[in-house]
């Protein structure tokens, strides 16, 4: 009946779980009885969890780009358009200023 499977699927899962950290804790110990010191550290980092904390830049990208964009639409509204100059790319004539010696 279902009641009776209920308890049978618990005390499966259990046992399934408690092999896994079994299998899991060897894993790292056998880790730790290698002399890779690279090893050892990652293993350290990952037990305690340790992950560096993210800069302030990375932290408060999305705070910068929120505010970009809101101080945007203002200069936007605020700027003249833009008016159509000529602008020449024939070089200039002007000579390089002199000296008073010669």
């Amino acid at each position: 009946s279902r009641r009776q499977l209920l308890p049978q699927a618990r005390n499966i899962l259990t046992r399934e779980i408690r092999a896994a950290k079994r299998s899991y804790s060897e894993k790292l110990r056998n880790q730790f009885s290698t002399n890779e010191p690279a090893n050892m550290w990652k293993t350290l980092k990952n037990i305690t969890g340790f992950s560096k904390p993210p800069s302030q830049a990375e932290e408060n990208q999305q705070l910068a780009d929120d505010l970009n964009v809101f101080y945007c639409r203002f200069e936007k509204k605020l700027q003249p358009p833009i008016s159509t100059t000529h602008i020449s790319n024939t070089p200039t004539t002007a000579k390089p200023p002199t000296t008073g010696t010669n």
